[in-house]
């Protein structure tokens, strides 16, 4: 019986719940394996990958800070992960590593039908510039966004009611508001009132599930995206890299359930 080795990659990693997850998967598909964390600082980096083979894995995710560094190690990298600019999943195999980028999919798999028409032609506007921001911005652009502004919170356009009053679609692709800073959030209220009335604010943060972002945009009857539905799509994409079984994303409610997650 194969067993898969698995695990994901980042620093720090104390909110991941991507090991959660993956056992979800396992044990779903009747499969044996293992999800560790490898929390590994930009300083370790080149060591931990260079004694991949030592380690017997299967595949892992890569995240934060990890995902553009990745790049030069792989011996083949897909289409999307070569036009989003970085990679969030690894595929070991004899001859190299292999990878490719299941954060757009992920991103685009819980918004509605009406949602995506909706957004045609709209302008967006993503925070970070990081390579979950690359993701998004290929996702978008995919979808048929006219207008893609991209802020980096150190440099880039400023906030400014006149950049959000016409933006569809605001991203949040920072780590602003992530547990353990849960009071704090990238944008304003005052901003976030400048926002068109149906414009879908979505979060990529997954811990915690509401974030002070988006409890601020409900607070104002915008449309929200939490970044669980995301993490749990994006996983079962890779997934199914690793191990050809498929993982149906109506589980997503399901894995929300299981973490306790969901949002009241």
């Amino acid at each position: 019986m194969t067993f898969y080795k698995l695990g994901v990659l980042g620093y720090p990693l104390g909110h991941s719940l991507s090991p959660a997850l993956h056992q979800y998967f396992l044990k779903q598909t009747n499969l044996s394996g293992s999800y560790d964390r490898f929390e590994i600082s930009p300083e370790q980096f080149s060591d931990w990958v260079s004694s991949i083979a030592d380690l017997g894995l299967t595949g892992f995710n890569v995240t934060i800070p990890h995902k553009i560094s990745i790049l030069p190690y792989l011996k083949e990298v897909s289409e999307a992960a070569q036009l989003i600019g970085a990679v969030n999943t690894v595929t070991v195999k004899l001859d190299g590593l292999y990878g490719d980028n299941t954060d757009a999919g992920g991103f685009t798999a819980p918004l509605s039908e009406e949602q995506r028409q909706k957004f045609q032609g709209g302008h967006a506007l993503i925070l970070g510039t990081g390579g979950a921001s690359h993701a998004v911005a290929y996702a978008l652009k995919k979808m048929g966004l006219k207008t893609i502004t991209v802020c980096s919170r150190r440099s880039g356009p400023a906030l400014s009611p006149a950049l959000l009053s016409d933006v569809i679609c605001l991203v949040n692709a920072t780590p602003v508001g992530m547990s353990p800073d849960i009071d704090q959030s990238p944008v304003s209220v005052e901003l976030l009132k400048a926002l068109p009335r149906d414009a879908l604010v979505y979060d990529l943060i997954y811990n915690p599930i509401q974030t002070c972002l988006l409890k601020q945009a409900s607070d104002l009857n915008l449309a929200v995206q939490d970044g669980l539905s995301m993490l749990i799509a994006q996983g079962a994409f890779a997934f199914e890299l690793w191990t050809q079984k498929h993982i149906n994303l109506d589980v997503i409610k399901d894995v929300k359930k299981l973490f306790n997650l969901e949002r009241d």
